[in-house]
């Protein structure tokens, strides 16, 4: 007795035929069709084989003959592995509280090798749905294996190949790796609707030297998602590319509207320097103090150093040496590696006359600018 085929069933079977027998004339297509096929019917087996041979196809690893067959001894060995480890769960956890308690990075490295091993597995288990592919590339990224990355979001893009988180975030790698032609390629495939588009089009930008472009481009992105830091980064564009004037305009707003303390005590440092490149040293000096009023207590040791030094530089310029040396001694004592505050009051004592403690602070300067560079 002839059995008889649904028109769909029919298609089905004369696809895998075509497919088995090499004779397919578009095999990614032909296999793709099928692992939706059985995804629709919950064959998860079928659609686990002929999505791991579609990725082989297109990635030119494999000519064997395409074959339906259970999933494969390896993924059964990784269930049984994974119920190993829900069994040592327990463990686990007691082992990550106790790095948390002690400081080790034991059960930090611990966690990193459970996660990779969840995420292989859903690669395997769900080789058609492309967020897992981004999923475990984006691990490789955190983990700056950059080209296990690219691999991932490689599998993912031939699964969906307008996949824009996928694209952004191979730019990104691919702008790591040193690629810049081929990650603007890829940021460009992307939309252009989200602020990520622009944050990988200023980076571009500025490794190629166009810093006037780099602000426009994080322009863009502030009008999608507005924040002091993207304010703060057009400023520092424009700023390299010689426009100190709409740095400042920028900066300024980048301090009226940032949130946290930290990032104002910098808002205020910044627009300090970039008074100063303008030749404005009075709000040079008045931006500075802000900076260092604000912090009374001065626990951003860093920052406020920063801006003893910046205050230094400003009063030096309107001959108000004593003044000058005293705030880049507070500089120095608050960081003592700082080579820029021992430049300052190197100038100051200079134009004062004292050449031996220049040249001592000059040399303080060159050895702390080379143990930085270290």
């Amino acid at each position: 007795m002839v059995k008889f085929q649904t028109p769909l069933k029919q298609t089905v079977t004369l696809v895998e035929r075509r497919v088995r027998d090499n004779r397919s004339e578009d095999p990614i297509k032909d296999l793709a069709f099928l692992s939706e096929h059985y995804r629709s019917n919950h064959e998860w087996d079928k659609a686990s084989a002929a999505t791991r041979h579609m990725l082989a196809v297109a990635e030119g690893r494999t000519t064997s003959v395409f074959e339906i067959t259970p999933i494969d001894i390896e993924l059964q060995q990784s269930k049984q592995h994974l119920r190993r480890r829900f069994r040592s769960r327990f463990w686990l956890t007691i082992t990550i509280l106790l790095s948390v308690a002690g400081g080790t990075s034991f059960a930090a490295s611990q966690f990193k090798i459970d996660q990779k091993f969840v995420l292989d597995l859903k690669t395997q288990m769900f080789p058609f749905d492309p967020q897992n592919f981004i999923d475990r590339a984006s691990f490789f990224d955190s983990s700056n294996k950059f080209k296990e990355a690219l691999d991932d979001y490689d599998k993912a893009l031939i699964l969906d190949p307008k996949n824009s988180a996928a694209l952004q975030h191979k730019s990104s790698v691919l702008f790591e790796m040193g690629d810049l032609q081929q990650a603007w390629q890829a940021n460009e495939l992307s939309s252009r609707s989200n602020a990520y588009y622009f944050y990988n089009k200023r980076r571009i930008e500025e490794a190629r030297g166009d810093f006037a472009a780099a602000a426009l481009s994080q322009a863009k992105a502030d009008t999608i998602r507005p924040c002091s830091n993207n304010k703060a980064f057009i400023g520092y564009e424009y700023a390299r590319a010689g426009d100190f004037a709409k740095a400042l305009q920028f900066a300024e707003q980048a301090t009226d509207t940032a949130q946290a303390d930290f990032e104002r005590v910098w808002g205020f440092v910044t627009e300090a320097r970039y008074n100063l490149r303008l030749a404005r040293y009075q709000e040079a000096i008045e931006a500075a103090s802000k900076a260092i009023d604000y912090d009374d207590n001065q626990h951003f040791a860093e920052p406020i150093s920063t801006a003893y030094a910046l205050r230094a530089e400003a009063e030096h310029q309107l001959a108000l040496n004593e003044k000058a040396v005293y705030d880049a001694s507070k500089a120095i004592g608050l960081d003592s590696r700082n080579y820029r505050a021992y430049n300052v009051r190197a100038k100051i004592f200079e134009s004062m006359g004292r050449t031996d403690d220049a040249q001592a602070d000059l040399r303080s300067a060159e050895y702390y600018r080379n143990w930085k560079d270290m």
